[in-house]
């Protein structure tokens, strides 16, 4: 899947609620910093948490649906 549309997946996806609980983890990873930027001023624009993008991304690229 493209980053188009992911990103595209992404928008369109209603946030998780605050109710959920969800176990959370802190993991030491490098990524580009290109793609990092363009996921921060994603979530800035739609007013959410980068990592709730990025969980929603990694479960879109592993065909899991929350």
């Amino acid at each position: 899947m493209g980053l188009k549309k992911l990103k595209d997946r992404i928008a369109k996806t209603e946030p998780i609620p605050e109710t959920a609980e969800i176990k959370r983890v802190n993991i030491g990873v490098t990524i580009r910093s290109d793609l990092w930027r363009e996921l921060r001023a994603l979530s800035i624009r739609q007013d959410r948490k980068a990592g709730e993008l990025l969980d929603e991304a990694i479960a879109i690229y592993l065909g899991k649906n929350k």
